[in-house]
């Protein structure tokens, strides 16, 4: 099978990824997303402050969380049916009324989970709706520098919600200035929403044909997930990325207790063990095409390997500290005094830029695995059955994430996350390899052929 698929050109789109339509939506899509980090890691750290509680925190993620799982769908419909850009705006406005309303109730915690279940359900509109006008922005031919573009910009709302606006407001002027900043963003991108034009969509179903389209659907998974099970390698890259999935869910709810309880700072700085992650996900996205020629599964297994072994290290840092200092002469007790933060936390930052670095490397490598295993005819199945095991597998640690901190402590929790980290994808592909995985009826009338190992792969 050959490892790169030919790009598809289905007529001529006057629009170039260079379009002022294009930026402008990227635009748009940068201020939600700093808007959307940026308040959930504030509204955080206020219920970390305000409770001390690990269950409260996981409450609050899985308010982030569900609404994925029960509106994604219903909001890709809406995007189909209804005028592109007036939902886009009508979502907008609604972010910003729910965000005023969260400044007022900053006070009660149950009322913050509502209104940020409320606020995230709004959000699921926006992701079908600008994924599905690419290919009319951009034409085909472009697709794929069109997505890395969007893409990155997703990276750097990440990176500037979170490291940047979010802390440094949490730490000078409180935490209503961060909502304040969250509804300029909001207020921003629906300015830039109102100067994209009208958004190209498709043709409404009519319902027979959405009845048909939601049974494809369904059938869909099935397919997705029987070739997932028949193959090996995309067994594995899919296990590898539903546990990075879920380990980055629950890393969110644990790092303001690990810097408070483990490093002895402030939960709002967390940013310190945040900040130099970002820096080894950047270094792992800028390295992950050259290293792909050891094999893209090699390598997929190796950043997840990375990731893990830094989880452990950030778990036991305590014990690792007084080796680092003595052994490898690195100056991190320069750098805590000049900082003038405990050593301890200098070391925690050495350890979480190798923890963003693995993260990275395997998100690149094992998704290109996806690409390259998968029949060519059934990719958006794939892709769709892993991202649905990502999101509803991860409420699972999300849940114990909480409870587990509070009775046994943030350290305790890190070091049981990495060993289940590295036991379950072996204990996983071992079952696999000895099942005989018997199909049903459906499953043979929904097999592909599995493909070949890709050469040199």
């Amino acid at each position: 099978m050959s490892t790169e698929r030919p790009i598809e050109h289905v007529g001529e789109f006057p629009v170039t990824v260079g379009d002022h339509r294009f930026r402008r939506m990227l635009g748009a899509k940068l201020c939600v997303d700093i808007a959307e980090n940026a308040l959930a890691y504030a509204l955080l750290i206020v219920i970390v402050r305000r409770t001390g509680s690990g269950i409260h925190s996981t409450l609050f993620v899985i308010a982030l969380t569900i609404p994925t799982i029960i509106f994604s769908i219903p909001a890709g419909a809406i995007a189909d049916r209804l005028p592109k850009r007036p939902v886009l705006m009508t979502a907008l406005a609604l972010r910003i009324g729910l965000t005023a309303l969260l400044i007022r109730i900053l006070g009660n915690v149950w009322q913050i989970y509502a209104v940020t279940f409320a606020f995230f359900a709004v959000g699921q509109v926006f992701a079908p709706i600008w994924i599905a006008s690419l290919p009319r922005l951009v034409g085909f031919a472009r697709l794929s520098r069109a997505h890395a573009l969007f893409n990155l910009t997703q990276l750097g709302g990440q990176v500037a919600g979170v490291v940047l606006i979010a802390p440094i407001l949490l730490k000078t002027l409180g935490d209503r200035a961060v909502l304040i900043v969250v509804a300029v963003f909001l207020v921003g991108a629906m300015a830039t929403t109102t100067r994209l034009g009208e958004l190209p969509g498709g043709s409404p179903l009519s319902p027979r044909e959405e009845k048909k389209a939601i049974g494809r659907a369904r059938m869909g998974v099935l397919a997705g997930w029987q070739i997932i099970r028949a193959d090996g390698a995309l067994f594995l890259a899919v296990i590898q990325l539903t546990i990075v999935a879920s380990l980055l869910r629950s890393l969110i709810v644990l790092f303001p207790f690990y810097t408070h309880q483990v490093l002895g700072i402030a939960p709002e700085n967390a940013v310190y063990v945040a900040a130099p992650a970002a820096f080894g996900a950047a270094a792992g996205l800028a390295l992950a095409p050259a290293l792909g020629v050891i094999g893209r599964g090699r390598l997929a297994t190796i950043g997840y390997a990375i990731l893990v072994a830094a989880l452990a290290c950030l778990g036991l840092v305590n014990l690792l500290r007084p080796l680092i200092a003595e052994y490898l002469h690195l100056g991190m007790a320069g750098i805590a005094h000049q900082f003038d933060v405990p050593p301890l936390v200098t070391t925690a930052m050495l350890f979480a830029v190798p923890m963003g670095l693995g993260i990275a490397l395997n998100l690149v490598a094992a998704r290109t695995v996806l690409n390259e295993r998968a029949p060519e005819e059934a990719q958006a199945r794939v892709f769709a059955t892993q991202s649905a095991l990502g999101t509803v597998v991860s409420l699972v640690p999300l849940l114990l994430v909480g409870a587990l901190t509070s009775v046994v402590g943030a350290r305790a929790v890190m070091l049981l996350a990495a060993i289940l980290a590295a036991a379950a994808p072996i204990w996983l592909t071992r079952r696999q390899k000895a099942s005989a995985f018997p199909r049903t009826e459906m499953e043979r009338s929904l097999a592909f052929p599995t493909p070949d190992p890709p050469k040199g792969r």
